[in-house]
C-alpha cells in the first residue's frame, strides 16, 4: 500500500499515487536427477537444477512512491554429476563435479521516476530509484574423496578446488535527504539551496570483476582403539588464490 498523504503530494508536486503498488512476484523452479548404475561398482547420479524470479514493479509502497518502483529479474543455473566407486571390499571413492551460475538484475521500468532521488523524512521518498546494478557469478568445483578401511582405522583423504568468477555493474546514483517539506521547496526554488541534512552519491568506475581460485585437500583417520573408543584426528590445508 501507498501510504503517502496527498495533500503532502500535491505540495511537493508530485503526481496523485494509486492506492497500491501492481507488484507481482514469479518464482519457476526445474529440477531434473539421474542414477545409473554404471557397473556393479560404480554409480553415476546427475542433477541440474533451474530457477528464475521475475518481479516487476518491485518495492515502493508505504512512503516510497509508486516511481521508486524497479524490475528485478534472478535467474540461476546448478548441475553436478557425483561418481561413486566401490574398489575392492574396504575402499570408496566419490568424485563430485558441479558447476553453478546466477545473473541479478535490477533496473528501472515504465512506472520509475527520472527526476533527482529525493527523500523527504516521514513524508515522501520520489524520485529516480537508486538502482541500475547487474550482478553475475559462475562457480566451477571439482570434490574427490577416498575412504580406505584398515584393520581398526578408517582412513580419509580428499581435495576440493574452486574457481569462482564474479562480474558487477553498479549504478553511479546520487540522492538527497531533507529534513522537512519546507526545506525541499526552499532548495528547489532556490532560496535556501543546501537545506538538506544528507547527500549521498556513488563515484568511481561502475564496472568490477574479480576471478578466485580455492583450493582444499585434508587427510583423517577414524581409529577405533577399542570397540566404544574412537580417536579421530587429521590435517586439513586450504589455500586462496
Amino acid at each position: 500500500l501507498v501510504t503517502i498523504d496527498p495533500a503532502a503530494a500535491a505540495q511537493i508536486g508530485l503526481e496523485a499515487q494509486p492506492p497500491y503498488v501492481p507488484w507481482t512476484q514469479t518464482a519457476r523452479f526445474i529440477i531434473g536427477k539421474v542414477d545409473y548404475q554404471l557397473a556393479q561398482n560404480h554409480r553415476l547420479m546427475g542433477r541440474y537444477i533451474r530457477f528464475t524470479n521475475d518481479s516487476p514493479n518491485n518495492g515502493g509502497g508505504g512512503l516510497s512512491a509508486i516511481e521508486t518502483t524497479i524490475d528485478f529479474l534472478d535467474a540461476m543455473n546448478s548441475a553436478a554429476t557425483q561418481l561413486i566407486s566401490t574398489l575392492g571390499s574396504n575402499k570408496l571413492n566419490e568424485l563430485r563435479v558441479q558447476y553453478a551460475d546466477r545473473h541479478t538484475t535490477r533496473f528501472t521500468n515504465d512506472l520509475s521516476g527520472t527526476g533527482v532521488t529525493t527523500s523527504i523524512s516521514g513524508v515522501a521518498n520520489f524520485g529516480r530509484p537508486s538502482t541500475g546494478t547487474d550482478f553475475k557469478q559462475a562457480i566451477f568445483q571439482v570434490v574427490d574423496n577416498f575412504t580406505w578401511i584398515k584393520g581398526s582405522h578408517n582412513f580419509k583423504f580428499g581435495f576440493d578446488a574452486q574457481h569462482v568468477y564474479d562480474e558487477r555493474i553498479t549504478a553511479l546514483n546520487f540522492s538527497y535527504t531533507f529534513p522537512t517539506i519546507a526545506a525541499y521547496l526552499a532548495a528547489l526554488n532556490g532560496t535556501s539551496p543546501y537545506g538538506y541534512t544528507r547527500f549521498s552519491q556513488t563515484l568511481g568506475d561502475p564496472y568490477f570483476d574479480m576471478s578466485s581460485n580455492l583450493y582444499g585437500m585434508f587427510w583423517q583417520d577414524d581409529w577405533f582403539v577399542r570397540p566404544n573408543v574412537k580417536v579421530l584426528y587429521g590435517v586439513r590445508y586450504d589455500l586462496y588464490d
